[in-house]
Order: C-alpha cells, then sequence, then structure tokens
C-alpha cells in the first residue's frame, strides 16, 4: 500500500515541494455542488504545484444532491477545464454525502455522464456507514473505484481495515481526518492506496483529456 492525503482549501498554502517527500499520492478537491457550484478556491494552485513536483494526483467533487444529473456533469466538466484538464494517469473522484430520494441512480447517473464524456470511470468516495446503506453494485459494474472513509480512533495510526460491501475491495481508504504532514500547516487527512503508484494512476484517464472552456 501507498500513503496518501486528500487536501482543499481548509489546507491553506500547501508547500508542496515539502508535501511531495513525504506523500506517495494526493487528492485534491476542484469544487463542488453542496453551496451552489463552486470551483475550490486553492484547486488551480494545488493542481499545478503537486503536478510540478512531481505528486500523482486524483481531483474530487463534493457532490451537493440538489441539482440534475445532467448540471453536475456539466459543472463537473468546468472544473476538469478550469485545471487544464486532465493528464494521462489522473484520477477523478465523486464525493457522495448528500441525501437524495434516490442515491444510487444519483451517484450512478453523473458518473455515467463523466464516462461518457471519455473520462475513465470515476473513484466512489463514501463513508463506510453510506456504503453500507445502499447496493451499489451498478457502480461496481461501472467499474467505479471504492475510497471508503472509515477513521477508528481518527489520528495518525491506522486501525483495523474497513470492509467494502458490493466493493471486491477497496480501492482507497481515508482512515483519518486529524493527521500531519510536513508542508501543510494544520490538520489533514490521510488515505491508504491499495497497490502501488503504477496501479494507482491505472484508475486514471490512458490518455491526456482536454475539455472545453468552462461555461
Amino acid at each position: 500500500m501507498i500513503k496518501g492525503i486528500d487536501v482543499s482549501r481548509w489546507q491553506g498554502l500547501i508547500n508542496w515541494p515539502m508535501v511531495s517527500k513525504n506523500v506517495q499520492f494526493a487528492f485534491i478537491k476542484i469544487g463542488g455542488s453542496d453551496d451552489g457550484f463552486y470551483p475550490d478556491g486553492q484547486a488551480v494552485r494545488n493542481a499545478i504545484e503537486a503536478r510540478a513536483n512531481g505528486v500523482p494526483v486524483g481531483f474530487y467533487v463534493y457532490l451537493g444532491g440538489a441539482f440534475s444529473v445532467a448540471d453536475e456533469v456539466a459543472h463537473i466538466k468546468n472544473l476538469i477545464s478550469n485545471i487544464g484538464g486532465l493528464r494521462q494517469g489522473e484520477v477523478l473522484a465523486l464525493d457522495w454525502e448528500e441525501r437524495t430520494g434516490d442515491e444510487v441512480g444519483y451517484v450512478a447517473g453523473i458518473a455515467k455522464g463523466i464516462i461518457d464524456s471519455g473520462i475513465a470511470p470515476p473513484m466512489i468516495y463514501m463513508s463506510l456507514s453510506r456504503v453500507r446503506g445502499n447496493d451499489w453494485s451498478r457502480l461496481v459494474q461501472m467499474n467505479c473505484g471504492l475510497w471508503v472513509a472509515a477513521w477508528g480512533n481518527n489520528d495518525d495510526i491506522a486501525d483495523a481495515a474497513p470492509p467494502s460491501d458490493e466493493w471486491p475491495f477497496w480501492a482507497a481508504w481515508q482512515y483519518s481526518s486529524t493527521g500531519n504532514v510536513p508542508g501543510i500547516s494544520g490538520r489533514v487527512d490521510l488515505d491508504y492506496f491499495q497497490g502501488e503508484v503504477a496501479d494507482f494512476k491505472k484508475y486514471g484517464s490512458a490518455r491526456n483529456v482536454t475539455l472545453p472552456a468552462p461555461t
């Protein structure tokens, strides 16, 4: 397994040269739709700096659950365009923490829209309780990997690995929200990925993906 982090504007100005010496991958928030459609305030800087310092990256979008599937997909494509598209091996993830009448249909519809846009199947981030709360086999069939949040004691030491339910295994595991990493002031989420860097990149794009300018 390799060790990584996930970050957003809440981590402020990150010292990526220092971080690159202490992690093997990073998920970067590029925006969300829980407070209207918005880009993360540090997304572009984090993308540029992480890439420049050789950190294998994934990008995630927080799904608000209040908009149509088509609008969510269009917003995600705009966010990807904001960071200059996706480079080969860069991963996309959908962060699902809200509630809708048909959670599975909503998330699966967005994932399908992403795939139909020529992007690799996104990872799906959910808490362990959310994983256990629905039948997510539709997403498994779409080859969407699982990124599960299960904090246990919620410190720098990972507890027992969580189950994965419909998924044959979890791809990534967020095991703490209170980690410490040199180069980041304050707390940061800590993650493991099951595999090596080359395996992580297989969840990403097989080629560079460019999209039209944001609308």
